[in-house]
């Protein structure tokens, strides 16, 4: 989605790019591929990673457009219900299964708030502030975290693919996040 969504948003939303945020957005990929990918084989799971991608794309350039004229909460609460209509509707043609016990509960409810309900109300709060290409080369930071905490809980050793993939994608993040710096004339 870090290619598709400022694609997409030049293609068909007309969105003009930096030559420089052009230059991020495959630093990014690319370091994305470095963390990523093992071999090259093209099956039904890729194109529904391309499927994915695509659509995560057009809810980033979307949420975008709609962050900056509703409300940061209504607009989660509209993303929720129609996950969970979109989502919860096929999932329970084989059968609604509750969590077994306490704990499992437990975590359905933890992730259900902090890691659905906080993460969409900042990223909408934050979608009314940047441009939807800043938060999808931003939201490529999950992967750069997922090998560090895979490092961190010992589930894999900290290689040179690791570290140069995850600092390609860091490095595109943190600069292209910056805000331009016009230089200021001086008269004198």
């Amino acid at each position: 989605y870090v290619v598709l969504t400022p694609l997409i948003g030049a293609l068909i939303l007309k969105e003009k790019l930096t030559i420089q945020a052009w230059f991020y957005i495959a630093l990014a990929t690319a370091g994305l591929g470095v963390l990523s990918i093992t071999g090259l084989s093209i099956g039904a799971g890729e194109l529904f990673v391309l499927i994915s991608a695509f659509l995560f794309a057009a809810h980033i350039l979307l949420l975008s457009r709609w962050s900056k004229d509703f409300d940061a909460y209504t607009l989660t609460f509209v993303q929720l219900a129609t996950c969970a209509v979109v989502s919860g509707v096929p999932a329970s043609l084989n059968g609604f299964v509750a969590p077994p016990d306490t704990q499992v509960w437990a975590v359905v409810v933890f992730t259900a708030v902090f890691a659905t309900f906080f993460a969409f109300v900042i990223q909408t709060w934050a979608q009314a502030r940047i441009s939807a290409t800043k938060v999808a080369v931003i939201l490529t930071m999950e992967v750069v975290f997922a090998a560090l905490f895979s490092v961190a809980l010992g589930a894999e050793p900290l290689t040179l693919r690791i570290l140069l993939g995850g600092s390609m994608v860091l490095v595109a993040m943190i600069v292209i996040v910056q805000p331009k710096v016009t230089p200021v004339k001086n008269d004198s």
